[in-house]
């Protein structure tokens, strides 16, 4: 079993080192989904919701920002994971539906970068 945990550890690091990287207040967003049209959305997106963290919970902001290196837009079966190993936010950015009901959807993307830090 510990081959192939370090065989997929290796190859999850392949992926996040070519993925489109952008860091904003010290974390590392990382774009590796397969849709390529959403990235600076995501980019964009992500930086307002870490926005809206530090505004209204400034105590809980100062934890994503040492807790986390990384927040990564990958497809997933549920909306948010939480990586140990890479002390990551994972996030199916695909699964918000901005576009319906931005202000409620950006609450939501907060709320779960913030449950997913708590695994941490």
């Amino acid at each position: 079993m510990g081959f192939i945990r370090n065989l997929l550890a290796r190859l999850e690091d392949s992926v996040i080192s070519k993925g489109n990287k952008k860091v904003y207040r010290g974390i590392i967003f990382c774009d590796v989904n397969l849709d390529d049209s959403d990235d600076q959305e995501f980019f964009r997106i992500t930086g307002e919701a870490i926005d809206l963290i530090a505004q209204v919970d400034p105590r809980r902001f100062k934890r994503v920002k040492k807790e986390l290196k990384y927040i990564i837009n990958n497809e997933l079966l549920s909306r948010g994971q939480y990586r140990r190993r890479l002390n990551a936010c994972v996030i199916d950015f695909g699964r918000y539906k901005f576009a319906e009901d931005y202000q409620w959807y950006l609450y939501d993307y907060a709320g779960t970068i913030i449950h997913e830090d708590n695994h941490s």
